[in-house]
């Protein structure tokens, strides 16, 4: 925000004087100040055959399109507005969370393969690209590429009720893009951050494995 000559706040603006009473520099808060409109497609394929070996195999095919718009004028409240804090209410940043900071595009190619007590399945999820905007400088955006990422998990049946599962999350060990502060530390909060944190692509924490025992009872 913006005051008067160090040491004399400008106090003609009110929301100035409430902060600098409370030496407040920045604030977030929580506000209903969009109209939004999302749309969008989904496509499920499903097959499954017993003609391959002794087993059932199944294949699963699954995309998803969708958009969402910031309709209407942003409702900016009228002491904010009539005080010049109108561009730096709800900002490019935060317009781009509800607007592309997730993946417009998802797709999912998953096999599946059961034959006596064991089961086999193997998914590749396609992650579509992300854009996170910066907050005043379009020249600091950044798109953050789509990626595919596999999972595989072997099922073994013992007995009706008891199973057990080796899972592999993320095979390949693929990251996200990395951040490309273009020498704003803000954008990687002065490097403590490698990928991208304010958009919701898919996570950074590269091949996990698990071994998990399930017991229905």
């Amino acid at each position: 925000y913006k005051t008067g000559a160090p040491g004399n706040p400008d106090t003609t603006n009110p929301v100035e004087v409430i902060l600098d009473n409370n030496k407040i520099t920045s604030l977030k808060f929580f506000t209903n100040a969009v109209n939004t409109v999302t749309q969008g497609v989904d496509f499920v394929a499903n097959y499954y055959t017993s003609a391959i070996g002794k087993g059932r195999l199944g294949i699963i095919a699954a995309f998803n399109y969708n958009e969402t718009k910031i309709v209407d004028n942003i409702a900016v409240p009228h002491i904010l507005a009539e005080n010049g804090y109108s561009e730096n209410f709800f900002d490019r940043k935060e317009q781009s969370r509800i607007t592309s900071a997730r993946p417009k595009t998802k797709t999912i190619l998953s096999l599946s393969y059961d034959i006596s007590r064991f089961n086999f399945n193997l998914n590749n999820t396609y992650f579509g690209s992300v854009t996170w905007q910066h907050a005043t400088d379009p020249a600091k955006d950044q798109t953050f590429s789509g990626k595919v990422v596999t999972d595989i998990v072997l099922t073994y049946k013992i007995t009706k009720d008891l199973k057990v599962s080796g899972v592999v999350n993320n095979l390949f060990n693929i990251y996200p893009d990395v951040i490309d502060s273009k020498g704003d530390v803000v954008t990687d909060l002065g490097g403590r951050f490698k990928y991208p944190w304010e958009v919701n692509q898919f996570g950074f924490n590269g091949t996990i494995f698990q071994l998990n025992v399930n017991y229905t009872f």
